[in-house]
């Protein structure tokens, strides 16, 4: 009895700090773990290459966006300038030109779907062009 008490006592004292992590594989081309606590890089695959970062520019725009707009339930026209310029391989949520949409359905469409149509008639719409939304 004396003795696992003083084993308690011990471990309660003394606590030990083991840190084990397994890195995941991984199927994308483009990775980087980083461990903020030591400073240094886990793993990385073709870290150094320039990428598109489509998704989170989907994101931030939609904040933006959100920080914008007065009125929900505010109708927008989808016209053909809200299409241009967007990567063959862009994700779409499907909308046409001539669609009459919500600055809510906006919203969804450039989050759900990823539609970087609906994010691009996001800052159009907004600001009349996506530099200006930039600025």
């Amino acid at each position: 009895m004396k003795k696992t008490i003083i084993i308690l006592f011990l471990f309660f004292c003394f606590p030990f700090l083991v840190n084990a992590v397994e890195l995941p594989n991984t199927y994308s081309e483009h990775v980087i773990i980083y461990d903020r606590s030591q400073g240094k890089i886990l793993q990385e695959k073709n870290s150094d290459e320039q990428i598109n970062i489509a998704s989170l520019t989907k994101i931030m725009t939609t904040i933006t966006a959100i920080e914008k707009i007065e009125f929900l339930d505010k109708s927008v026209t989808i016209t053909s300038e809200m299409f241009k310029g967007l990567p063959y391989d862009a994700s779409l949520a499907g909308l046409k030109i001539g669609d009459k949409v919500t600055y809510l359905d906006l919203l969804y469409a450039s989050i759900l779907p990823s539609g970087a149509e609906a994010t691009q008639a996001l800052a159009i719409s907004l600001t009349g062009s996506v530099e200006n939304f930039v600025n």
